[in-house]
This record gives structure tokens, C-alpha cells and sequence, in this order.
């Protein structure tokens, strides 16, 4: 594996965990409540409030966000990750397994997939019956929260096949063509940055042709295009609005710039703070704009809603595209369990070897 590939994968894994991790003190908070609950910046994990949903969880500890990450990265890397090797029932299994033994912050879209009783045998049938009995409205982030593991498929020898194997993955649970289609872009967008392409508008559209190819619905398609628009608003780094927002001891200062177009988002006010383009264009203009990791995490966070989750997307995103080098130590330190994100990196080492 080359040494940017290893480097940007490391950020991508670690970068998820922390962005989940961190955002847990903002979940469930209005943008309001944000400022309120921390009025110098949620920035660390041993500020997050122990409140009765985020005391579940230890201080550094990331929630179902990167469970189900995992589960589908070690899945990955057990099965392989050519499209004939990928073993959906494999993840189907792993994500049964995690919601006997923990299950702490499942959705609930996936906890109804996931404890039918027919799950195992046909998941696909399932999360499409559960999705069509709640009016084919549904279309919640408890998919593309863990898609940015998917950047390890082999998109440069067959991008068809690995946008199959993303919307396969997504469909385990998630049958709302809307899920499908933020899979899609944030997956490939991942796999972009790791291997060393930071064109995130090119990606999109890249992403939007591949879209198109495999037939996922048009309507949800531009809805997706609107969306990534809102995201990547603006020229890079560019038009920056002042904005208060948090203090990184790091730097010794207070951040107190937001770039235009984060409030376009409505991470933390307003109806539907789970969807799933929400999540989406959260980790794209994260990367896009930020300067740095903290830059683009904290924003993100710090804007409230379903923070764990927007902070993941994000958090992996911003890490594939600085690398693992580029993540503050200290939030690197204080992560709970990372040992298990170390082992998942080595076992990373031969997929991507032939890249350059």
C-alpha cells in the first residue's frame, strides 16, 4: 500500500470514530441548545454533558455510528472486497450480532429491520416491506452513516460494480432510493480522497453519472444534485461569514469563523434532522471548506441535531482528505477501544496494495 493510501485510510477510520465520539454531546440539541449547554464550543470529550442519552456512552466512545462501520469494514475484510466476494449476509449477521450483545443508539428504522423475524433469510425483502408500511417516506442517515467504510472496494477496476455492492449494502436496511443515492456519493467521495483525488465537485458528479447508470430513481437523484449543491456552495475557503463557535485548546484560541453555507443545512433546527441528505451534505461541506480536521468537525458538531452521525460522516470524510496525521492528537488519545481500529488498519495493508 502506498504511504498516501495508508495515511488517508487511517484518517478515514479514525476520523469516523471521532466524529461520532465527539458529536454524541451534541445529539438531540438545537443549534441553540448548543450554545446554551456549552457556551465556549463542545470540543472535547470530557465536556459532553452526562445526560440521561448521552451518559450511555463512555467520554471518547463512539455509538452505533461506528459499530456499524466496523461491522461492515471487518466484514469486508474477512469476505474480500472484489463484488463476487462481498458477503451481505455476513453483514446481515454482524449487525444482528452487534444488537444482541450492545444496540445502544440503533435507529429506529434498523432496530424494526433488524429484529423481523425474517431478517436473516431475505434482509432485502424485509427493509423494502418495512419501507413501503411507513408510506415509502423514510429515508433516515442509519445507511450512510457507516458507508464511508466502503471506500476499500475496488472502484478504479469496476466502478459499476462497486456502486452495485454500496447499494446492496444500503438496502440491507435501507430501501428508500434517497438512502441509495447519499451511499453512493459519500462512499465514492471517500474513495476519492483516499486514494489522493481531493476534487470533491468532480467526485459528486461522478458519482451522480454512476447514480444514473445502476437506475436509482431520478427524482431522488436531483434531489441528491440540490443537495450537494448546498453543500459545496460557494468558492473554497472562500466568503466566510463570522460566526462563534468553539474553543480548541490546541490552537490556543478561540474559533470564531464558519464558512458560508453550514446554516443552509439546518443541521440543528427544523424537522428531520436524521435525513440522510442532511447527513450526506454535512461530511461534504466539511470537506470542501474546511482548512483543517477540527476546522471542518467542529462546525459540524457544534451545530447540533443528530450530531454522532453528521460528526461521523464528516469526521471520515475530513480524515480521508488530511490524513491521519492531520487529526488532533488528543481527540486520536482519548478514543475508547481504538486498539480495534489499529487491527482493522493492518488487516488493511494488502487491499489497496497495487494503488499509486
Amino acid at each position: 500500500m502506498s504511504p498516501i493510501i495508508a495515511e488517508r485510510l487511517r484518517g478515514l477510520v479514525y476520523g469516523q470514530a471521532i466524529g461520532d465520539a465527539l458529536g454524541v454531546g451534541g445529539e438531540f440539541h438545537s443549534a441553540h441548545d448548543m450554545r446554551r449547554i456549552y457556551p465556549e464550543g463542545l470540543s472535547e470529550y470530557e465536556q459532553i454533558r452526562r445526560s440521561s442519552h448521552a451518559g450511555v456512552w463512555k467520554p471518547g466512545e463512539w455509538t452505533d455510528d461506528t459499530e456499524q462501520f466496523l461491522a461492515v469494514l471487518e466484514s469486508l475484510l474477512d469476505s474480500g472486497v472484489a463484488e463476487g466476494d462481498v458477503d451481505l449476509g455476513d453483514i446481515a449477521r454482524r449487525f444482528r450480532q452487534w444488537l444482541a450483545r450492545d444496540g445502544r443508539g440503533i435507529g429506529n428504522l434498523t432496530f424494526v429491520v433488524l429484529t423481523h423475524e425474517c431478517f436473516l433469510e431475505a434482509p432485502h425483502e424485509i427493509a423494502r416491506q418495512l419501507w413501503e408500511q411507513r408510506g415509502r417516506r423514510s429515508a433516515p442517515n442509519g445507511a450512510v452513516m457507516r458507508t464511508a467504510s466502503l471506500a476499500i472496494l475496488p472502484w478504479e477496476r469496476d466502478l459499476q460494480a462497486a456502486a452495485r455492492t454500496v447499494r446492496a449494502i444500503c438496502e440491507l436496511t435501507h430501501a428508500d432510493p434517497r438512502c441509495a443515492w447519499s451511499c453512493l456519493v459519500t462512499s465514492f467521495v471517500a474513495a476519492c480522497l483516499v486514494r489522493g483525488d481531493d476534487d470533491i465537485p468532480g467526485a459528486c458528479e461522478r458519482a451522480m453519472v454512476c447514480g444514473r447508470a445502476l437506475g436509482l430513481d431520478e427524482a431522488a437523484g436531483e434531489e441528491t444534485r440540490s443537495w450537494i449543491e448546498m453543500a459545496l456552495c460557494g468558492e473554497r475557503r472562500k466568503g466566510r461569514a463570522i460566526k462563534f463557535i468553539g474553543h480548541d485548546p490546541g490552537r490556543g484560541y478561540c474559533l470564531k469563523t464558519l464558512y458560508a453555507g453550514l446554516g443552509d443545512l439546518s443541521l440543528g433546527h427544523g424537522p428531520g434532522q436524521g435525513y440522510t441528505m442532511r447527513t450526506m451534505a454535512a461530511g461534504l461541506w466539511a470537506a470542501w471548506h474546511a482548512e483543517s480536521f477540527a476546522d471542518g468537525l467542529l462546525p459540524v458538531i457544534n451545530s447540533g441535531g443528530d450530531a454522532d452521525t453528521n460528526g461521523a460522516v464528516a469526521g471520515a470524510l475530513l480524515g480521508a482528505r488530511f490524513g491521519g496525521s492531520g487529526l488532533p492528537l488528543r481527540w486520536v488519545e482519548g478514543l475508547v477501544n481504538r486498539e480495534r481500529l489499529d487491527a482493522a488498519l493492518q488487516r488493511m495493508q494488502p487491499v489497496l496494495g497495487n494503488e499509486r
